[in-house]
C-alpha cells in the first residue's frame, strides 16, 4: 500500500484484505453485542463500555508485533522499510494484543495507512472497524487534513473504507505486479491494480 492497510497493501492469499500496501486481513472481532471502553495515547473514552474492553495505545515501533503486521503485508522487508518513519497502534484485550495499526507521515499535515491487522481468532468482530476508528478521530485531533490509504481493487476492503468516509481518489494500475515478488490472490482472483482512498478533515485545513 502503501492498506488496512506503503506499502500498505499486499493481500493475504488466504483472507486478507489490502490495506495500504499492503493486504488486509479480514477486519476484526468480537461478539456483536460487544461495544468496547478504548482509551490511550490521551484519548480517553473513545468507545462505549462493554463486559469486554479493549485498549488502544501507541507502542514504539521496536516493539510493533511483525508476526500480526505481516498478516497484512507478506513482505517483511517492506514492512520493515516503513516502520522507522511510522507510528504504531496496538490494540489489546486482557493485556494481549490482538490488532495492530502503522500509519505514516506524508508531509503537510498528510499521513497514509501502511497496515492495519487483527489476529485470525478475533476478526469479523468489530475490533478492526475500532482500531480504525479510534486511529481516524486519533489523527483528526492531532490536527491532520487528511489520511490515504491503498489497497487492492476488489474486496471487503473496498466498503471498510468508504463505511468511515474514505473516498476513492485513484488507481495504480500493476502496483501488485510491479511490487511483489509472488503473485497476491483473494478469493481465487489474482491483484493487479491498487485503490487510492483518501479520508480528508476539511475542519483541520486553513
Amino acid at each position: 500500500m502503501q492498506t488496512g492497510i506503503g506499502p500498505a497493501s499486499a493481500l493475504n492469499a488466504r483472507d486478507g484484505y489490502l490495506s495500504i500496501s499492503v493486504v488486509l486481513p479480514r477486519i476484526l472481532c468480537c461478539h456483536e453485542h460487544d461495544r468496547f471502553n478504548l482509551f490511550g495515547s490521551g484519548f480517553a473514552g473513545l468507545g462505549n463500555r462493554t463486559s469486554m474492553s479493549m485498549m488502544i495505545q501507541e507502542v514504539p515501533v521496536t516493539d510493533a508485533p511483525m508476526e500480526l503486521l505481516l498478516l497484512a503485508d507478506p513482505s517483511e522487508d517492506k514492512v520493515r522499510s516503513y516502520l522507522p518513519k511510522s507510528k504504531c497502534f496496538v490494540a489489546l484485550k486482557c493485556g494481549v494484543v490482538v490488532g495492530a495499526c502503522v500509519v505514516q507521515p506524508l508531509g503537510a499535515d498528510s499521513y497514509e495507512l501502511m497496515s492495519i491487522a487483527v489476529k485470525l481468532e478475533h476478526q469479523q468482530c468489530g475490533c478492526g472497524t475500532a482500531l480504525l476508528k479510534w486511529v481516524i478521530d486519533y489523527y483528526r485531533k492531532t490536527g491532520a487534513s487528511q489520511i490515504e490509504v491503498g489497497t487492492g481493487s476488489f474486496g471487503y476492503q473496498l466498503s471498510f473504507y468508504q463505511k468511515h468516509g474514505f473516498r476513492i481518489t485513484g488507481i495504480v494500475s500493476d502496483f501488485f505486479v510491479n511490487n511483489y515478488r509472488e503473485p497476491i490472490f483473494e478469493d481465487g482472483i489474482q491483484l493487479f491494480d491498487m485503490l487510492r482512498f483518501t479520508l480528508r478533515f476539511p475542519d483541520n485545513v486553513a
